[in-house]
């Protein structure tokens, strides 16, 4: 099959996944991207816009500006080249080539180093990380002398066998789908700094040979949370290769959760003695529950958070915590009142 027949292929099967099957895979894609090395090492990541049915990375946006990272988006050129600019955040993008949103011509350039990591839009992928694009060549123009890492974005029913590929044709560094994350072998002859930092966490490994005993549990307990695929070999590395927290941190918790208990004890006799009830009752809860989590949270390292989906309260918010609190405390006080632990007299 040409490359031409494979792209219709490809668009007709990419059309046939439902809506709603779409969204989980694409936030099972954008939760797999989070989670790379590469990702987490970018200063720069270039995005783009999703159009006929590709895969939704753009909550990756504001992802990485919460992490500190600059964003970039594609911007065709009339000489046929691809440049990308980094809108500020809130800017609106405006409509460009081929109807494709793009950033504003006042955007800035977007900052490129060896450390930039390009999300390549694709039809379909090889194993061997070979891309199938729309046949226009921009990306095949750019990536001729891009410095960077790059990353393909594929749904895993669209992956095939082999892609027909051409002289200029450079393999993306690591493939993501639904199921699991691939390095081509090309990986670390193409990208030195990828090799360097696959050596450091390989020395991460060596040293925690007790963390590595549990690793077939890890991926045990990973396909349990995600039922719709398979756990492949190199995902199952990929949890392995993961920072190792250090073996004091369970028993700091549970230390750390008795400590808040007995703290609890000596609030509630104080505030009890006080007639400070519903205060007491917000104090408690925030021992017992809402730190707690806080510690555990920090324990579990920097890519919890996003992988549960946790963010940081924004102004925004705040209208909402007023009134979980004031529902808090009306909600004990009729409590109080039809178990009769208020009197009316």
């Amino acid at each position: 099959m040409d490359k031409n027949q494979l792209r219709a292929d490809c668009k007709k099967r990419r059309a046939a996944i439902p809506p709603e099957g779409k969204k989980r895979l694409d936030d099972l894609i954008r939760r797999r991207i989070a989670e790379t090395e590469e990702f987490r090492r970018a200063d720069t990541v270039l995005l783009y816009v999703p159009v006929r049915g590709e895969i939704d990375l753009l909550p990756l946006a504001s992802l990485c500006r919460r992490l500190g990272k600059e964003v970039g988006f594609p911007v065709s050129m009339e000489d046929g080249s691809l440049a990308f600019r980094s809108p500020a955040p809130g800017e609106s993008l405006v409509t460009g080539a081929y109807g494709i949103p793009e950033p504003a011509a006042s955007a800035k350039p977007s900052t490129i180093t060896k450390k930039t990591l390009c999300v390549l839009p694709g039809l379909s992928f090889d194993e061997k990380g070979n891309r199938l694009g729309y046949g226009k060549g921009y990306y095949d123009r750019f990536l001729s002398d891009f410095p960077g890492v790059t990353l393909g974005a594929v749904y895993r029913k669209l992956m095939v066998e082999e892609i027909p590929t051409e002289p200029h044709d450079r393999p993306v560094h690591v493939l993501v789908h639904e199921s699991g994350v691939i390095r081509p072998s090309s990986t670390d002859e193409a990208d030195p700094s990828a090799r360097e930092g696959y050596l450091q966490r390989a020395k991460k490994r060596v040293s925690a040979g007790l963390y590595q005993a549990f690793t077939p549990w890890r991926a045990l307990l990973h396909r349990r949370m995600h039922p719709t695929g398979e756990t492949s070999a190199e995902e199952a590395d990929a949890l392995a290769e993961k920072p190792v927290r250090p073996l004091v941190a369970p028993p700091l918790l549970v230390l750390s959760t008795f400590l808040l208990l007995i703290l609890s004890r000596v609030i509630e006799a104080g505030l009890t003695r006080r007639g400070s009830e519903y205060v007491a009752v917000i104090l408690l809860q925030l021992l017992i529950f809402v730190l707690p989590a806080i510690l555990y949270i920090q324990l579990r390292g920097d890519g919890f958070p996003p992988r549960i989906r946790m963010r940081a309260v924004r102004p925004e918010h705040l209208w909402f915590c007023f009134c979980a609190l004031a529902v808090l405390i009306t909600g004990n006080l009729l409590l109080s009142i039809l178990t009769g632990g208020i009197s009316s007299g």
